[in-house]
């Protein structure tokens, strides 16, 4: 019985969190549509229970216990939650290293070879670049899409040929070894390392980028600390009634209770996730932008 409560629980709280709109003003609306909505159902049970007491029909238990259980809810929700805003910030911080050291490798290619003006030149440079600019395109269409993050976490076969690592070992070998083919001065072999070393700063910021967008918290951690959390709120009202005799104290109470440990859980749940499509989302296709403009810009000044 208590194994089908907590799946039932799960699965009714991540159908309701389904729901919510993609855009983030419909996302907003209905957040606070359904944060409202346990609050107010909460408040409801305090008081029916509030109205069985006054009627002596006691269906309340001790505080004492409720109590003992906060200690363990309270820090189940404020783990998750800095936990989810950890990832957050790791994400953010793996995205932005990421397309900087691809911008700064795209300079670096045109400020080694500023002085090569041959046409075998420029066409080393236009590979170099599509070939960036492929690299930071596979990168957020990756991140946006969790299926394709999975499979290549875990090397399967994808019915795409989006594969960052192996675009890499292209690019890998265009700087290294056919710079010598195209470019009429052969690149310094320091030159040709701090080409590289960029590449595999990229990489590894990639790979962490990969490692969050497959990996989600294990699914017992979140289940267990779900269903407490909402079987502990939802039985405030029957404590809190056995040792407050104002029907408005109650009320008031179980709001801003209900309010604050199912809003963190919550927010929790949106900053697993921060490669969606909200604005409180990373922008990717914003920062792609950027770098992308940063990149016809360096090219137009260079011509």
């Amino acid at each position: 019985f208590h194994g089908w409560v907590r799946h039932y629980l799960f699965y009714f709280i991540n159908a309701q969190l389904a729901g919510l709109g993609r855009n983030e003003s419909q996302f907003r609306q209905a957040f606070a549509t359904l944060l409202s909505r346990y609050c107010l159902a909460n408040c409801a049970l305090a008081g029916l229970i509030y109205y069985l007491r006054e009627n002596e029909v006691h269906v309340t238990f001790s505080g004492e216990g409720h109590a003992l259980m906060s200690l363990m809810v309270s820090y189940l929700v404020v783990s998750k939650v800095y936990l989810a805003f950890d990832r957050y910030m790791n994400a953010r911080c793996a995205t932005g290293q990421a397309f900087s050291t691809l911008r700064e490798l795209h300079e670096q290619v045109l400020t080694f070879t500023a002085r090569n003006l041959t046409p075998d030149a420029q066409a080393w440079r236009e590979i170099a670049k599509r070939s960036i600019v492929e690299l930071l395109l596979m990168t957020i269409s990756i991140l946006k899409d969790e299926r394709k993050a999975i499979y290549l976490a875990r090397a399967e076969e994808t019915k795409t040929n989006e594969d960052p690592m192996s675009s890499a070992q292209s690019l890998r070998l265009h700087l290294y070894v056919r710079s010598d083919t195209y470019l009429p001065e052969e690149l310094a072999l320091l030159e040709k390392s701090k080409m590289l070393d960029l590449l595999n700063v990229y990489l590894a910021a990639y790979r962490e980028l990969l490692k969050l967008a497959s990996t989600p918290l294990p699914f017992p951690l979140v289940q267990m600390g779900r269903t407490f959390l909402f079987l502990w709120t939802f039985t405030i009202p029957f404590a809190l009634v056995g040792i407050v005799d104002e029907l408005y104290s109650v009320i008031l109470f179980v709001f801003f209770l209900t309010y604050g440990f199912i809003g963190l859980e919550f927010v929790s749940m949106k900053m697993l996730h921060p490669f969606g499509d909200s604005k409180n989302d990373l922008n990717l296709e914003g920062m792609g932008q950027t770098i992308y403009v940063s990149h016809m810009r360096i090219v137009n000044r260079q011509l």
